[in-house]
């Protein structure tokens, strides 16, 4: 015979479970961007609480784009152009994963204490002709949120039918809330700057003038974390320079208003079910089960479409592992020799690094050290040579080691090729 009593605990220890997805987290951010980023994305399941309705109502695209923060954020170095600027898009590139890419560090050994682990995350990137909006992919995506909003619109009337009022408005909720978001995503838009320049680049590429260049990412000058990323200058400043603009504001403002009501609604009802001892504690159990679920398929279809965020800047993205050096300096010159990148007339070969090391007669020093070593293309003489130090030799053994992966090389030849270089993806012995 069933113990109703023992059921009833559990409904009112699952009860306890939502607290902090209603008392802490708020994923609006998150649901904007991907509503507006893409018509691909599944709508994200929301949370919130009353305190989070000022920001909501007040919401400005510039508090879209920097994930809230109301100040500071990453930088960018441009090799190409010598400069650095501070870091704008951040919320589409981070969950585009161009930039903030984060892997697990391992415990230095003492031996590795002397200079620290920096790591660098590199993406290479170039516009592609844009595909039909309504794809395969489309549709995929439009019928997995057509079934979410039905099968929630079914629990909730069986909810109703079983007693459990609160459960089936919690679930109305999560509906709304979708459907919300849905709109967001036919009546608004982001359109990425430089387009007409970015369609020549793709038209011309490097090999008839196009010009490449690279992006350092940090989220400051001594971060042990680097994005790099690789591609023509102008789609690589209207991705991290130049804010994106987002169409129709006014109507993202008033649908996220009416987001930020069901919100409060949902965090009340919520709060009232905790520690219930009543059956209508399993409103909240059905309400976290649909949650979850609903968080699974739109991290599903981000996992299969992880560019559908540059939908209105359609492009090739090649995502390589994480490459580790000792110490900032290889890791610095590792990024210098990125091969096909030159500097625009005027703009000195080592500009772009004044912000991680001093313009000194220090690094001056250093970098003069380091071309002498370079131009020996025969690597056993560097090795022997007694022209340059230890520290040196140490850095091009790094710099030479992490050129030679067989992963990094083929990457690096896809985008040589896919930007028109065909006789220039040769970087085993490129000099510094």
């Amino acid at each position: 015979m069933m113990d109703y009593a023992l059921l009833a605990n559990v409904g009112r220890l699952i009860s306890y479970f939502p607290v902090a997805l209603y008392a802490e987290s708020i994923r609006l951010n998150s649901a904007l961007v991907y509503a507006l980023g893409s018509n691909l994305a599944i709508p994200i399941p929301l949370t919130g609480s009353v305190k989070d309705l000022g920001r909501i109502w007040h919401l400005s695209p510039r508090d879209v784009l920097s994930d809230l923060r109301p100040s500071g954020g990453s930088l960018v170095a441009s090799l190409r152009h010598g400069n650095s600027f501070p870091l704008v898009n951040k919320a589409i590139l981070d969950r585009a994963s161009i930039t903030g890419r984060r892997g697990h560090r391992k415990d230095s050994d003492e031996a590795d204490l002397i200079a620290r682990t920096v790591t660098l995350h590199v993406t290479y990137i170039l516009p592609v002709a844009a595909e039909s909006s309504l794809s395969y992919s489309f549709w995929l995506s439009r019928i997995i949120a057509a079934a979410e909003v039905i099968l929630l619109t079914g629990a909730s009337i069986q909810c109703f039918v079983y007693g459990l009022i609160k459960g089936s408005v919690l679930l109305l909720c999560l509906v709304i809330n979708a459907i919300l978001s849905l709109f967001l995503q036919h009546f608004t838009s982001v359109a990425f700057a430089n387009m007409m320049d970015v369609e020549k680049d793709r038209t011309l590429t490097a090999a008839q003038g196009a010009a490449l260049d690279v992006h350092v990412v940090v989220e400051d000058w001594n971060a042990s974390d680097v994005d790099v990323v690789v591609g023509y200058s102008s789609q690589l400043h209207a991705l991290t320079n130049i804010p994106v603009r987002v169409n129709r504001w006014q109507a993202v403002k008033w649908i996220t208003r009416l987001i930020g009501v069901v919100l409060i609604v949902q965090a009340s009802l919520l709060a009232s079910l905790l520690g219930s001892q009543t059956e209508q504690a399993w409103g909240s159990v059905c309400w976290l089960v649909s949650y979850l679920l609903m968080l699974a398929a739109s991290y599903f279809v981000s996992f299969k479409y992880p560019d559908m965020l540059l939908s209105a800047l359609p492009s090739k993205i090649t995502r390589l592992k994480p490459i580790n050096f000792v110490g900032r300096k290889a890791a610095l010159i590792f990024i210098a020799t990125m091969p096909g990148i030159s500097s625009r007339y005027g703009v000195g070969r080592w500009n772009w690094m004044d912000g991680f090391l001093p313009n000194n007669e220090r690094r001056k020093e250093w970098l003069s050290e380091m071309t002498m070593a370079g131009l020996e293309t025969n690597y056993e003489a560097i090795e022997s040579g007694s022209i340059v130090s230890e520290k040196v030799k140490r850095i091009i053994t790094q710099v030479q080691g992490a050129r030679n992966e067989p992963v990094f090389r083929y990457a690096t030849d896809e985008f040589m090729r896919g930007a028109g270089l065909h006789d220039k993806t040769d970087t085993s012995n490129q000099p510094f």
